[in-house]
């Protein structure tokens, strides 16, 4: 273990970490149809850490500018850290910012394959470097945290006349139009970082050949300019959630990217200008399991239709394949007389800074959730992360699967198991239940 920093004195401690992960010119970028090549740099992706310490707990929130990463990639990573840090792999929580412009970091059938030597070789190595100066640089810090409305994103689960649902904008359906910046600085005034949550996914630049960060680049870079200080984003709801983009659609292309990041810049700063003042707060953090029920598998024999019908899957692509390797799992666990699984069961960690409390999700929850969760939750702040420690795709709200759309097939073929229909109702009440307790830990 390299750093052997965690006996110090009790009172809030946090430190920074930052390393690039901006993958060689010529990387297949993941996010759209596979086989789309990087032919320039735009700017830099990175990877940034943020670690905690009040001399009894420990927790690090880790950053990265990539689309999504795999639970068991995911745990690896957070492994590593522990390994290399003494930061308990539970309390590590790694996050992707959402881009669709970076490396093919995660992948699955109809969208391409994973590159693993990325993996290997520039982003878990960055993650180390990143999480042990983060662990090396605590100090005693005091957290402000301010808020402010943004029109950077809108529900984009558009209907259609004839009621189906495809990707554009629905200016009535829900989104949470909250940007929250919580700041670190040190007992004596001097910046330490700022942390930007908010809900929106990273697709404003399009099909663009440019690696990039999207409008969540250039809304950090803003804040840092001002703040003087590293600043870093962490997505929330997303699920069904794009950038507002004057062309009426979720995608743009790099200058849409730019002009949408400059805006939410501005609000990053408005809210950060917001903070009244700077306090003294504890860490606290609580884990538990969350059980959300599945569907019973699907019989043998109507995986085999299925398969007859969708054909030949050398000839297929995108969400046909998808389905395709979903009914061979199918079979594939029947074959293997595997017990049926009855539950997804996700090991959670929640992690609270004084009145903010973060909540992770490996998935792209829909919006309504996580309001649902701010809104009955014992903290100030409660800020809910997607695409956290590891990613199981689309996580639609009950509703919704009556209107189908492409969020609901993803997540209708993600995996042989289904979640039920009111599985957001579980994750609703567990994670509330966790918070509950939390709250009354750090009052005792």
């Amino acid at each position: 273990m390299i750093f052997q920093g965690w006996n110090m004195d009790k009172g809030l401690h946090v430190g920074t970490g930052r390393a690039t992960i901006t993958p060689p010119i010529g990387t297949i970028l993941y996010g759209y149809a596979p086989g789309r090549p990087a032919e320039a740099v735009h700017d830099d992706l990175r990877v940034t850490c943020i670690a905690f310490s009040d001399g009894s707990e420990q927790a690090m929130l880790i950053s990265a500018d990539i689309c999504t990463y795999h639970q068991d990639r995911a745990d690896r990573l957070r492994r590593l850290v522990s390994d290399q840090t003494g930061m308990p792999a539970e309390n590590v929580i790694f996050c992707t910012t959402h881009t669709h412009s970076g490396p093919a970091a995660s992948a699955g059938a109809g969208w391409g394959t994973t590159h693993e030597d990325y993996n290997r070789k520039l982003l878990e190595p960055a993650v180390l470097e990143a999480s042990q100066n983060a662990c090396r640089s605590l100090k005693p810090a005091l957290v402000g945290v301010g808020t402010c409305n943004s029109q950077t994103g809108i529900n984009r689960r558009q209907i259609e006349r004839d009621g189906t649902v495809t990707l554009g904008q629905n200016p009535w359906g829900p989104y949470d139009p909250q940007m929250t910046v919580v700041s670190f600085k040190t007992t004596d005034g001097e910046p330490i970082a700022n942390l930007v949550h908010y809900c929106c996914h990273g697709t404003a630049a399009g099909n663009n050949p440019e690696i990039t960060r999207d409008w969540s680049g250039p809304m950090v870079d803003c804040l840092e300019r001002h703040s003087g200080s590293a600043s870093v984003f962490f997505n929330g709801a997303i699920g069904d959630v794009g950038p507002r983009l004057p062309n009426g659609l979720t995608t743009g292309d790099l200058q849409a990217a730019l002009a949408l990041g400059a805006r939410a810049g501005f609000d990053a700063v408005q809210a950060y200008r917001r903070i009244r003042d700077y306090r003294d707060v504890h860490l606290n953090t609580i884990r538990g399991d969350l059980r959300l029920p599945l569907k019973p598998l699907a019989d043998r024999d109507t995986a085999i239709k299925a398969i007859g019908e969708l054909g030949d899957p050398t000839r297929l692509t995108g969400m046909r394949l998808r389905e395709y390797d979903k009914w061979e799992k199918v079979l594939r666990e029947h074959e293997q007389a595997k017990p049926q699984r009855t539950h997804r069961v996700i090991q959670q960690t929640v992690v609270a800074v004084g009145p903010v409390v973060f909540v992770p999700f490996p998935f792209e929850m829909f919006a309504e959730i996580t309001l649902r969760i701010r809104q009955l939750s014992p903290y100030q702040h409660t800020l809910c992360l997607s695409n956290a420690n590891g990613s199981f795709g689309y996580f639609p709200t009950r509703d919704q699967y009556a209107r189908g759309g492409y969020e609901i097939a993803i997540s209708r073929n993600f995996d042989c198991y289904e979640l039920v229909e009111q599985a957001d109702d579980h994750a609703v009440d567990q994670n509330l239940l966790l918070l509950e307790q939390l709250a009354d830990l750090s009052s005792s």
